[in-house]
């Protein structure tokens, strides 16, 4: 089961490197933009728009009929008809009967104290009670309460307000506007619930209603005494003021989406075959514009054939011109499937995007050419970007109508944000790029509104939307940037600076764990960023690769000499096989670590190419002084498992992982003893083949070791010996 496994899977890796598959991956590419820009597209293409100028005499292809002007009566009569169900909104007012129940506790409380007053005349007592509470009532109606208790006056009104509380409460004058609109129903909301409700007119109460009510819930409350029952009545009607209000706002709102949801009539004015509809030289009215609109929707099939052999011509070229170039210019690029996959997506999103914005009210300019290109410049190369922006620009002015302005200003506009995103190491610089690419749409926009002899007040207006269509074209970018890094396991320099932060867990964790081989480490990542440099290799990859290289040391970082807290080896107890084995396995160990903690592959590349298959020469020695006979030991045995670097910045951390380690055992860094030992390692590195699968040439390596000398010289520096130093170290010997 294991070997079939492994069959499979060995098919599929040899069917994602074959050119029938990259070929199948462009014909899926071409069926689909193909598809997607014929479908919902118009072949009869009149490039008009109100205030342009005709270039021939356009003539009717047969007879029809085309909408002139609105026929106001019948649209009225169809506004009127939508709003004959519609409904006022009213509002219920927010926590209004916790309100009238604190008053009416208020109140009670107030009879109290006014009830424990001794010797007092009533008179003097209401108009104490009127001052001291928010009830404004008749005084007779007042001194029915004087006489009971305070408890059982706050008992009985909250009782028939709970009995009350569903009840809406208006103005008679509300109701009477109801009356004369005709409108039996009302709509209630309820914002502190979020719920609203169709209302009977017949529900609403006036107090004259509401007062026929309260009488009958005191006598079900047992309130006989008609003085009582009377001052009750006042008070309740005192604090039931209206609770519904009448939200204009939102009434206008729907009203106002219905009326906009009622399709205008349109006068339908005949047309002849062969009449003119608009002469050579004539101003393209909205009137001809119509006309043009209804023969394009009435067009002809052959027509349509006509326009998707046209369609499948550019997409043709496009498929046949980017395998090309990308197989003579950027073979790497082309070597990897997971490429193709990209770009495919990306261009078929683009284009989905263009159809979208074409049929919105959006400008054309607002497709995000810009942001594709910046995209692909950022995961794969400028060189891509600029290729695809010339074929994108094309693709968009077909979808937009065959506009050549649009396509000037798409390809204009993401040239330069393919110069601008070369690099970006911060998201910051996007967001600048974008605003650099609007900024130059809206120059280009002006100039061709100036060609175009349009009102500066229209170009204006659109060179503004340009200037929007690069800050969205920058958001667009660092939104999916994150996404297609995640998928495609694409390491981007913005990528590369998050994880060069020393704060990484991992790197963290190395410092408590193995802090010899941290340090190493950020010595090899200052080594390979200057090799880098000199050689125009990716320094930011060469460094965070080489803080990330001996990760796999964490875990048994006591075997491995640089985290030796004293002189005795561990190695000592062991053989130099077993030895040998566990140098090796930090390899291994790293690349666990790396898929642990999510590194992507370009990071665990520097982990498992980092030695090679250089030998463990100390150990192999050992192995040899015991045994004494070469032919019977297996070198293999204690070579690293390779694979040998691939490319340049793998090939340089290799170079200065050995001679970061090598400089450690100089007694005396002289620069000639650096630079005599820098030149033999790379010596043996090149003499073992371990550069043989990357770029980097003989000049590169000259290169490369003047920088190594440069760094470890700096490091080595001789200290300048301060006054009296000698004095103190003869003070300590005696």
């Amino acid at each position: 089961m294991t070997d079939l496994i492994k069959n499979v899977k060995s098919g599929l890796n040899k069917f994602s490197s074959s050119y029938f598959a990259k070929i199948m991956v462009l014909v899926v590419l071409f069926l689909l933009l193909a598809v997607l820009i014929f479908t919902g597209t118009r072949s009869y293409k009149a490039e008009l728009n109100e205030g342009d100028i005709s270039l021939n005499d356009i003539f009717a292809p047969y007879d029809f009929t085309y909408p002139s002007e609105i026929d106001e009566a019948k649209t009225g009569a169809l506004r009127e008809g939508a709003l004959k169900d519609f409904l006022p909104v009213y509002d219920l007012k927010i926590n209004y009967w916790e309100g009238r129940r604190k008053l009416l506790t208020q109140f009670s409380n107030e009879i109290a104290k006014v009830n424990e007053l001794k010797d007092v005349e009533d008179t003097w007592l209401v108009e104490k009670l009127k001052k001291d509470t928010a009830i404004n009532m008749d005084s007779t109606l007042l001194l029915p309460f004087l006489q009971e208790d305070a408890a059982l006056i706050e008992t009985t009104s909250l009782n028939a307000l709970n009995i009350l509380s569903s009840k809406m409460i208006t103005t008679s004058e509300t109701i009477e506007e109801l009356q004369n609109g005709g409108k039996e129903e009302i709509i209630v909301r309820d914002k502190q619930l979020n719920v609203e409700a169709r209302i009977p007119r017949s529900d609403l109460y006036t107090t004259l209603k509401l007062e026929s009510s309260i009488d009958g819930v005191l006598i079900d409350q047992g309130v006989k005494k008609i003085e009582l029952r009377e001052a009750f009545k006042g008070l309740l009607l005192n604090v039931l003021t209206f609770n519904l209000v009448y939200n204009q706002a939102e009434t206008e709102s729907r009203r106002k989406a219905i009326l906009d949801s009622v399709i205008p009539v349109f006068k339908q004015v005949p047309v002849k075959e062969n009449e003119l509809i608009i002469g050579k030289g004539q101003k393209a009215a909205r009137t001809h514009l119509r006309q043009l609109e209804r023969i394009a929707k009435k067009d002809t099939g052959r027509a349509k054939i006509t326009y998707l052999g046209g369609i499948i011509i550019l997409l043709a070229v496009f498929v046949i011109m980017m395998p090309v170039y990308l197989n003579t210019y950027r073979k790497k690029i082309f070597n990897e499937i997971s490429n193709l996959y990209l770009i495919s997506i990306i261009v078929f999103l683009t284009v989905f995007m263009a159809k979208v914005i074409t049929v919105s009210p959006l400008p054309s300019y607002f497709i995000p050419i810009a942001a594709a290109t910046m995209l692909t410049t950022i995961l794969l190369d400028a060189g891509v970007s600029f290729m695809l922006s010339i074929m994108l620009s094309v693709f968009a002015g077909v979808i937009a109508g065959n506009k050549f302005d649009v396509m000037a200003v798409l390809l204009m506009g993401s040239m330069a944000g393919v110069y601008l995103i070369r690099g970006v190491r911060h998201r910051s610089q996007i967001l600048k790029a974008g605003l650099f690419v609007g900024f130059l749409k809206f120059v280009i926009i002006c100039g061709i509104g100036l060609l175009n002899e349009l009102k500066p007040e229209v170009f204006l207006k659109e060179g503004c939307l340009g200037i929007a269509s690069g800050i969205v074209a920058s958001g667009i970018t660092m939104f999916m940037l994150p996404i297609f890094e995640y998928i495609f396991k694409i390491s981007t320099d913005v990528t590369l600076l998050e994880l060069s932060d020393l704060n990484h867990p991992l790197l963290k964790k190395m410092v408590l764990s193995a802090p010899g081989t941290y340090h190493h480490s950020l010595v090899v990542g200052n080594l390979a960023e200057a090799a880098s440099d000199v050689v125009k290799a990716n320094s930011l990859l060469a460094r965070v690769g080489a803080y990330y290289h001996d990760i796999g040391k964490i875990e048994k970082a006591e075997y491995f000499s640089e985290n030796e807290a004293s002189h005795i080896s561990t190695h000592q107890k062991l053989t130099p096989s077993m030895s040998a084995l566990i140098i090796q396995s930090h390899v291994k160990d790293g690349l666990e670590l790396a898929r642990k903690h999510s590194l992507n592959k370009t990071i665990r590349d520097f982990i498992a190419q980092h030695h090679g298959t250089s030998l463990i020469y100390y150990f192999y020695q050992r192995a040899l002084e015991k045994i004494g006979d070469e032919n019977t030991l297996k070198e293999e045995a204690f070579r690293y498992p390779g694979p040998k670097p691939q490319t340049k910045e793998t090939a340089i951390v290799l170079l200065a992982d050995a001679v970061e380690a090598s400089s450690r055992t100089l007694n005396d860094p002289t620069p000639s003893r650096i630079k005599g030992l820098v030149q033999k390692i790379i010596n043996n590195k090149f003499i073992d083949n371990q550069l043989d699968e990357c770029e980097l040439t003989l000049k590169d390596l000259n290169k490369i070791a003047t920088a190594f000398v440069r760094v470890l010289t700096g490091i080595f520096h001789t200290r300048v010996e301060y006054p009296g130093e000698n004095k103190n170290k003869g003070k300590k010997k005696k």
